[in-house]
């Protein structure tokens, strides 16, 4: 088979890389407030800025308790690359509302006073009378959804990961049968194909034995998966199910340790057409940047896939290469956060998984597929 390439490889990652670090948000909180009373006729009482690699989120607490979603809310400005499509978020609140009605915890669009889901708004930064900085954003008002990040959480139960697996299962299921020309974004650089072309930054990284695996992994991955791809099972994916994005609430059956369920899935901007495969891969890779012990590393893995294999089955020669794609997600992740930061050497945000994930990476690398299949899950 033929293996399908990305034109113009790395310079077309680093152009679009760079072009959203320059389109980033620069509203303030108070403009926030001002923009969501004037869009969804709103006082808001507590606001608290998100982290965020390239985009603008808020929390908010508005006073008014009457709507049938509340009163918190999670308000996004997106930066202005992205906001120059405006079909991509028609799909992506066609997918959220999809997630609702199949059950699924998920934020969904509220509507302006316009009875819109999202819109374009310029905005200025003025300073001493003189526009500093202006641009065209697309804003959206989510419903909140309460909860921790994973990444918070300590001994983090088994069950968790398996239902991990499942949800993301489940949210593959609601978005079947559903097309979008916008969700076919081959060349997305957050595409787990892109990762070959992260090559370019791995003079960023400091450690020689780092640039080793880095390589080592990126071949790996051009020999046995891009050869495969166009024959691998496809369908609309989440893009980033990370440690950051699954929201978990403690449970209140009784045991010796606190135990935590699953209370909602967040941030849908990396939805994309792409192998199923990817997406297990990518949201396993994220699970070894939580608290873990390296030994439970392959009991992780089997249960997390046999949480997805419960709804929807995975052929076996996808599943036999998921290590060689977890390390491609991590490798892709720590070179693309390090190329990011070397742009923004303000946002030390970017850089807050780089220590965690070079060792995950390492304990990873060292994986067999036998290591994981030989694993009993009971359920």
């Amino acid at each position: 088979m033929t293996t399908t390439t990305i034109s113009n490889g790395h310079d077309v990652l680093a152009n679009a890389s760079q072009e959203r670090l320059n389109s980033i948000p620069f509203t303030t909180a108070d403009d926030a407030k001002d923009i969501i009373k004037r869009l969804y006729n709103m006082n808001v009482i507590d606001i608290k800025k998100f982290d965020s690699y390239e985009d603008l989120n808020f929390y908010i607490k508005t006073d008014n308790n009457s709507t049938r979603h509340g009163n918190e809310f999670v308000f996004k400005i997106s930066n202005t690359q992205l906001s120059l499509d405006k079909k991509i978020f028609d799909a992506q609140s066609e997918l959220l509302f999809r997630l609702k009605e199949a059950g699924i915890s998920a934020p969904v669009p509220f509507r302006d006073v316009n009875g819109q889901h999202f819109s374009l708004q310029h905005l200025q930064n003025i300073k001493d009378d003189v526009v500093v900085m202006e641009g065209n954003y697309m804003v959206r008002l989510l419903t909140y959804i309460p909860g921790e990040r994973l990444v918070t959480v300590k001994n983090i139960s088994l069950d968790l990961f398996y239902d991990v697996g499942k949800i993301l299962a489940q949210i593959h299921n609601a978005w079947k049968g559903y097309e979008h020309p916008s969700l076919i974004r081959e060349d997305f650089e957050w595409h787990l194909r892109s990762a070959v072309h992260t090559r370019a930054y791995a003079h960023l990284v400091k450690e020689q034995w780092q640039r080793d695996i880095s390589e080592a992994v990126l071949n790996k991955f051009e020999a046995e998966v891009l050869p495969v791809y166009d024959n691998l099972t496809r369908g609309i994916i989440h893009g980033d199910l990370n440690e950051l994005n699954i929201l978990v609430t403690p449970s209140n059956v009784p045991t010796s340790q606190q135990r935590y369920m699953l209370s909602g899935v967040i941030d849908f901007g990396d939805t994309t057409v792409s192998p199923y495969i990817f997406d297990v891969s990518i949201s396993l890779a994220y699970m070894m940047l939580t608290d873990i012990e390296e030994s439970s590393i392959p009991s992780i893995c089997k249960w997390f896939l046999s949480g997805y294999g419960s709804v929807s089955k995975i052929p076996d020669f996808e599943v036999n290469m998921v290590v060689t794609m977890m390390c491609a997600r991590l490798v892709q992740s720590l070179l693309m956060g390090l190329y990011y930061h070397s742009m923004d050497p303000t946002n030390t945000y970017i850089l807050c998984s780089q220590k965690r994930g070079w060792q995950a990476l390492k304990n990873v690398w060292k994986l067999s597929i036998d290591d994981i299949k030989t694993v009993a899950c009971p359920k």
